[in-house]
Protein backbone atom coordinates (compact mmCIF):
# COMPACT_ATOMS: atom_id res chain seq x y z
CA UNK A 1 0.00 0.00 0.00
CA UNK A 2 2.51 2.44 1.03
CA UNK A 3 4.60 1.49 -2.91
CA UNK A 4 1.34 2.95 -4.68
CA UNK A 5 1.27 6.17 -2.51
CA UNK A 6 4.74 6.79 -3.56
CA UNK A 7 4.23 6.06 -6.92
CA UNK A 8 1.08 8.38 -6.97
CA UNK A 9 2.67 10.77 -5.46
CA UNK A 10 5.98 10.17 -7.80
CA UNK A 11 3.59 10.41 -11.09
CA UNK A 12 1.48 13.21 -9.69
CA UNK A 13 4.67 15.28 -9.18
CA UNK A 14 5.79 14.14 -12.51
CA UNK A 15 2.49 15.20 -14.24
CA UNK A 16 2.52 18.57 -12.76
CA UNK A 17 6.31 19.44 -13.61
CA UNK A 18 5.54 18.43 -17.51
CA UNK A 19 2.57 21.32 -17.28
CA UNK A 20 5.11 24.06 -15.90
CA UNK A 21 6.82 26.13 -18.60
CA UNK A 22 10.25 25.95 -19.02
CA UNK A 23 11.69 29.25 -17.09
CA UNK A 24 13.08 31.99 -19.44
CA UNK A 25 16.79 31.85 -18.10
CA UNK A 26 16.63 28.30 -18.97
CA UNK A 27 15.35 28.20 -22.34
CA UNK A 28 18.00 27.82 -25.64
CA UNK A 29 18.69 30.36 -28.38
CA UNK A 30 16.78 29.52 -31.70
CA UNK A 31 20.29 30.83 -33.12
CA UNK A 32 23.16 28.95 -33.05
CA UNK A 33 26.81 30.79 -32.58
CA UNK A 34 29.77 29.22 -31.90
CA UNK A 35 31.78 30.38 -28.65
CA UNK A 36 34.60 31.53 -30.37
CA UNK A 37 32.46 34.03 -32.56
CA UNK A 38 33.02 37.72 -31.44
CA UNK A 39 30.21 40.05 -31.53
CA UNK A 40 29.09 43.53 -30.55
CA UNK A 41 25.82 44.96 -29.20
CA UNK A 42 24.62 48.10 -30.41
CA UNK A 43 21.57 50.15 -30.04
CA UNK A 44 19.51 51.01 -33.44
CA UNK A 45 16.24 53.76 -32.77
CA UNK A 46 14.58 51.90 -29.93
CA UNK A 47 16.26 48.46 -30.77
CA UNK A 48 18.74 46.46 -29.00
CA UNK A 49 20.72 43.77 -31.05
CA UNK A 50 23.49 41.90 -31.09
CA UNK A 51 25.71 42.41 -34.79
CA UNK A 52 27.95 39.31 -35.49
CA UNK A 53 29.92 39.43 -39.02
CA UNK A 54 27.35 38.35 -41.35
CA UNK A 55 23.67 38.70 -39.34
CA UNK A 56 21.96 40.73 -36.62
CA UNK A 57 20.18 39.07 -33.86
CA UNK A 58 17.39 41.54 -32.17
CA UNK A 59 17.63 41.57 -28.44
CA UNK A 60 14.96 43.66 -27.21
CA UNK A 61 13.78 47.20 -26.97
CA UNK A 62 13.97 50.67 -25.13
CA UNK A 63 11.60 49.84 -22.06
CA UNK A 64 9.15 52.92 -23.17
CA UNK A 65 8.71 51.44 -26.63
CA UNK A 66 4.99 51.26 -27.32
CA UNK A 67 2.50 51.91 -30.00
CA UNK A 68 3.66 50.15 -33.21
CA UNK A 69 7.26 48.86 -33.80
CA UNK A 70 8.46 48.07 -36.83
CA UNK A 71 11.74 46.03 -37.02
CA UNK A 72 14.32 47.07 -40.23
CA UNK A 73 15.27 44.26 -42.76
CA UNK A 74 19.19 45.59 -42.11
CA UNK A 75 20.90 47.32 -39.40
CA UNK A 76 24.63 48.62 -40.38
CA UNK A 77 24.09 46.65 -44.00
CA UNK A 78 23.59 43.75 -42.22
CA UNK A 79 20.19 41.68 -42.67
CA UNK A 80 18.36 41.59 -39.19
CA UNK A 81 17.94 37.41 -38.93
CA UNK A 82 16.75 36.43 -35.52
CA UNK A 83 14.35 37.99 -33.14
CA UNK A 84 16.14 36.41 -29.91
CA UNK A 85 14.60 35.04 -26.95
CA UNK A 86 12.71 37.64 -24.69
CA UNK A 87 13.06 40.16 -26.91
CA UNK A 88 10.24 42.35 -26.14
CA UNK A 89 9.31 39.80 -23.14
CA UNK A 90 6.81 42.00 -20.92
CA UNK A 91 6.46 45.32 -23.30
CA UNK A 92 2.77 45.64 -22.48
CA UNK A 93 3.01 49.19 -24.50
CA UNK A 94 3.63 47.69 -27.75
CA UNK A 95 0.21 47.12 -29.98
CA UNK A 96 1.23 46.36 -33.13
CA UNK A 97 4.86 44.81 -34.44
CA UNK A 98 6.25 44.48 -38.27
CA UNK A 99 9.03 41.58 -38.63
CA UNK A 100 10.89 41.75 -41.91
CA UNK A 101 11.51 39.22 -44.87
CA UNK A 102 14.83 38.22 -43.56
CA UNK A 103 14.07 36.88 -40.22
CA UNK A 104 14.01 33.60 -40.11
CA UNK A 105 13.73 32.61 -36.86
CA UNK A 106 11.87 33.76 -33.27
CA UNK A 107 13.53 32.52 -29.75
CA UNK A 108 11.58 31.45 -26.94
CA UNK A 109 8.88 34.12 -24.89
CA UNK A 110 10.16 36.39 -28.01
CA UNK A 111 6.54 38.44 -27.55
CA UNK A 112 5.50 36.65 -24.27
CA UNK A 113 3.61 39.32 -21.71
CA UNK A 114 3.14 41.51 -24.55
CA UNK A 115 -0.32 42.02 -22.85
CA UNK A 116 -1.59 44.88 -25.48
CA UNK A 117 -0.44 43.53 -28.73
CA UNK A 118 -3.00 43.33 -30.89
CA UNK A 119 -0.89 42.37 -34.52
CA UNK A 120 2.04 40.90 -35.40
CA UNK A 121 3.02 40.13 -39.36
CA UNK A 122 5.09 37.30 -39.47
CA UNK A 123 7.03 36.99 -42.33
CA UNK A 124 7.24 34.74 -45.60
CA UNK A 125 10.81 33.96 -44.66
CA UNK A 126 10.28 32.83 -40.90
CA UNK A 127 11.75 29.03 -40.62
CA UNK A 128 11.30 28.60 -37.10
CA UNK A 129 9.37 29.90 -33.83
CA UNK A 130 10.34 29.16 -30.40
CA UNK A 131 8.81 28.20 -27.01
CA UNK A 132 5.70 30.18 -25.12
CA UNK A 133 6.13 33.08 -28.39
CA UNK A 134 2.41 34.63 -27.45
CA UNK A 135 2.40 33.30 -23.76
CA UNK A 136 0.54 35.93 -21.77
CA UNK A 137 -0.33 37.91 -25.25
CA UNK A 138 -4.32 38.05 -24.36
CA UNK A 139 -4.76 41.16 -27.00
CA UNK A 140 -3.96 38.84 -29.68
CA UNK A 141 -6.95 37.38 -31.11
CA UNK A 142 -5.18 36.05 -34.42
CA UNK A 143 -1.77 35.05 -36.43
CA UNK A 144 -1.16 33.69 -39.74
CA UNK A 145 1.68 31.29 -39.49
CA UNK A 146 3.46 31.02 -42.92
CA UNK A 147 4.23 28.21 -45.05
CA UNK A 148 7.58 27.99 -44.57
CA UNK A 149 7.62 27.36 -40.52
CA UNK A 150 8.87 24.17 -40.37
CA UNK A 151 9.65 23.90 -36.63
CA UNK A 152 7.18 25.80 -34.41
CA UNK A 153 7.85 24.68 -30.41
CA UNK A 154 4.42 23.89 -28.67
CA UNK A 155 3.10 25.89 -27.17
CA UNK A 156 3.78 28.93 -28.92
Amino acid sequence: MRMKKISAVVSALCMTCAAVPVLPGTVQESVSVSAEEEYTEGTYENLIYEKHDDFIIILGCDESAEGELVIPSEIDTLPVTSIGSEAFSGRSGLISITIPDSVTSIGNFAFAGCTSLTGITLPDGLTSIGNWVFWVCGSLTGITIPDSVHFMAVPV
